[in-house]
């Protein structure tokens, strides 16, 4: 081979042996420059077991604070405007009552022809459902009646009440009633013009009438209503009621009553 071309040739050489070593992979490096990889123990190392429990708390341990129940919220629901002037004037609805049953307590007026009565009066409620109720009242009431007697009386009805606006504080209802009255009258008989008149009657009736209940809390409410009763005296004997001028007599009456009181859901 020519001189020149070996010396070309010897040069190549060089260049491509340096390019070599420049571009060499990590694994051409001799084996203890390599660092180990990073393995775990075999077998593991077994944790220390933990203390014995001495019925303390450990350190550090804080006594979470009793869970505290959040007050009865208030909700609201949008009524048609008619009911009230703004329109989509929102009615709060009030939250669930206790139970179905409520003590109601009540004074009461009796207002008729000739008669003004007054009295007090206890009832127990069932509300099984928002929009009806039935009842059970007792009450006494004293005063006057058509004929001039005084007159005490002691009725005892069974009511049933349909709830119109159950959602809203302000529950508007009205009550159908039956049931009958044991009633005693004595004094001076104005119709017939007898003195130290007496005697003992039981009637039987019913009554109509729309009232209003405002609810203050799930619990307690007031109310008040208006009802129109008539009823019949049972028995025998002479008329309760007698018209001098026509020779008229009756045994029916009619009147209205005035009830004014609370209610306490238990």
């Amino acid at each position: 081979m020519p001189r020149p071309l070996l010396k070309h040739v010897a040069g190549l050489s060089l260049v491509l042996s340096t390019l070599t070593c420049l571009n060499a992979p990590a694994f051409a490096q001799p084996y203890e420059d390599v660092p180990p990889p990073d393995t775990a123990p075999w077998p593991p190392e077994e944790e220390p077991p933990a203390p014995p429990y001495d019925g303390y708390p450990p350190t550090g341990y804080e006594e979470p604070l009793p869970a505290q129940e959040p007050p009865p919220s208030v909700q609201y629901e949008l009524v048609p405007a008619h009911h009230r002037d703004l329109p989509g004037y929102r009615v709060p609805i009030l939250p669930p009552r206790p139970t179905y049953f409520a003590l109601r307590a009540f004074a009461a007026a009796v207002g008729a022809d000739r008669v003004l009565m007054a009295g007090l009066g206890g009832a127990l409620r069932w509300r099984p459902w928002s929009f009806l109720a039935g009842e059970v009242s007792l009450g006494i009431f004293s005063g006057r009646d058509y004929n001039g007697l005084d007159r005490v009386e002691i009725p005892l009805t069974f009511d049933a009440l349909v709830f119109f606006t159950p959602q809203w504080p302000l529950q508007f209802y009205a009550v159908l009633s039956v049931g009958g009255a044991w009633a005693h009258t004595q004094g001076f008989h104005e119709i017939l013009d007898i003195t130290g008149f007496s005697r003992d009657m039981v009637y039987l009736g019913g009554a109509l009438g729309l009232g209003v209940e405002w609810r203050f809390s799930p619990w307690f409410a007031l109310h008040s209503d208006v009802r129109a009763f008539m009823r019949h005296r049972l028995g025998g004997g002479e008329a309760e009621f007698f018209k001098i001028s026509t020779g008229e007599s009756s045994d029916l009456s009619a009147g209205a009553l005035l009830q004014v009181g609370g209610l306490l859901y238990f």
